[in-house]
């Protein structure tokens, strides 16, 4: 029986703190990059040949175009049949594209698209080995997801249900136009959790950064580390911090 080849993606032995990535919002511990393996396989060449031929323009509205990007995702991997595992693995050989253009938005939606066509519940993704975040991951999500590690910009944007388990610190916009379902970081957030959230649930276990519930509409947010300012604009919802409500709306 043929063995398949293994592919050893050599990455510098540097240490990378959370807290040097969301500076200002307290210490986390610090990830050691590694030198990962991935075994080679049929499924996962086919997902790094969908990765190549999904292209992300340059010059692009970023919130307005993921919609675009996400379906066209979407068309390029349908037929894959990519189990969890398959993409766990595609999420720890994503290394070797963080020079592609727009690499943080174009890795979120295609990881995005990918999980929500898998047809198993709950999906792993890794990125402590990236030096690139992952924005917009679990856009529209319907699954269940553990991050081990951080995550960029609007983690679960427009999030139509199920799960999202971070298990680091978040961008800015952390569940912004949430619709429904569960957002947990154990980490601290950036600028503006919850933007324009209209249902579900965010839960922050470090801190957070301005404008918490900026045009939120519906939904709660918790917060269990420091909060720098709440937003002047909550239309609706409820804020709670420490568990004791602090705005209803």
């Amino acid at each position: 029986m043929e063995v398949a080849p293994q592919v050893e993606r050599k990455i510098p032995l540097t240490r990378l703190a959370a807290s040097g990535k969301f500076k200002g919002f307290g210490s986390e511990p610090l990830h050691e990059t590694r030198t990962a393996k991935v075994e080679r396989n049929e499924r996962l060449d086919a997902m790094i040949d969908a990765w190549k031929r999904f292209r992300v323009p340059l010059k692009l509205s970023y919130i307005g175009s993921a919609l675009d990007l996400f379906n066209e995702a979407g068309d390029i991997i349908r037929g894959l049949a990519c189990t969890s595992k398959d993409i766990e693995e595609f999420s720890l050989a994503l290394s070797r594209f963080q020079g592609d253009a727009l690499f943080d938005l174009k890795a979120g939606l295609f990881l995005s698209a990918l999980i929500n066509h898998c047809p198993e519940r709950i999906c792993v993704i890794h990125t402590s080995h990236l030096y690139e975040g992952i924005s917009e991951l679990g856009f529209r999500n319907t699954k269940d997801i553990v991050v081990e590690g951080d995550v960029g910009l609007l983690v679960g944007f427009e999030m139509k249900g199920g799960r999202i388990l971070v298990r680091g610190s978040g961008g800015n916009s952390a569940g912004r136009s949430l619709e429904n379902g569960d957002i947990i970081l154990e980490g601290n957030v950036c600028h503006a959790v919850g933007l324009s959230s209209r249902g579900g649930t965010i839960t922050v276990k470090g801190d957070a950064g301005q404008e918490v519930g900026a045009w939120m509409d519906g939904g709660d947010i918790h917060i269990f580390g420091e909060i720098s300012s709440l937003s002047n604009d909550v239309q609706g919802g409820k804020i709670f911090h420490n568990g004791i409500l602090i705005v209803d709306k």
